[in-house]
């Protein structure tokens, strides 16, 4: 647990760095990713935090659950996602 708090901790330190654009390419660059992991997983719910603090609307790329929906890039809009 407590490596999973590290992990996170380093994940935000990274992305609070970025602004909103960034924080775009790096969500359009894990369109397609099938692969998962723990970590994969800490580091989407981190770039999911970031883009809410920047307070960009992500609930077009999201579902139900909270998780990005990861296949189809996005744009932003007016400070949303959408997906194109």
């Amino acid at each position: 647990m407590e490596k999973e708090k590290e992990m996170a901790a380093g994940f935000k330190n990274q992305l609070a760095k970025l602004n909103k654009e960034e924080l775009l390419e790096i969500f359009n660059k894990e369109v397609g990713n099938r692969g998962w992991a723990s970590a994969r997983a800490i580091f989407l719910e981190e770039l999911r935090k970031a883009f809410r603090n920047l307070e960009v609307d992500i609930s077009e790329v999201t579902n139900e659950s909270g998780g990005f929906i990861l296949n189809r890039k996005a744009i932003i809009i007016t400070n949303k996602l959408v997906i194109i």
